[in-house]
């Protein structure tokens, strides 16, 4: 939703803005400590290591999980097919995002309290 309240605020054609998902990646930071404050405290050491034992099972390598980011930055597809507001997936894939990440009142939504969480932060300086 972010990228699509950008590509408005921008307003031009030339600056290619998309999202990414890296899909699961095992980096340094899944092998330490992990907060998760949205669950409930007697169940997150089980939490963290479920989330730990998934990564190092699952997640691809930190060399690998940097290809899909990679590629939406540098390949000449991405202005060759015009792909603004575009959702990509492990490795490079063009995906589908959910259809409320296009609906133009949530994106105004975001954007606007977004700013007055911006604002009221660079205020407090």
């Amino acid at each position: 939703m972010m990228g699509h309240g950008l590509i408005q605020q921008i307003g031009s054609s030339k600056v290619y803005v998309n999202a990414i998902h890296p899909g699961i990646v095992a980096t340094e930071g899944t092998k330490g400590n992990i907060a998760l404050p949205q669950v409930p405290w007697i169940l997150r050491p089980l939490a963290a290591a479920v989330f730990k034992l998934i990564c190092a099972l699952f997640g691809a390598k930190t060399e690998n999980g940097v290809l899909t980011q990679l590629y939406v930055a540098t390949s000449p597809d991405i202005e060759k097919n015009e792909w603004q507001g575009q959702y990509f997936t492990p490795v490079g894939k063009l995906d589908k995002a959910e259809a409320f990440s296009r609906d133009p009142e949530q994106i105004e939504r975001l954007w606007g309290r977004t700013n007055d969480v911006v604002v009221r932060v660079l205020n407090k300086k």
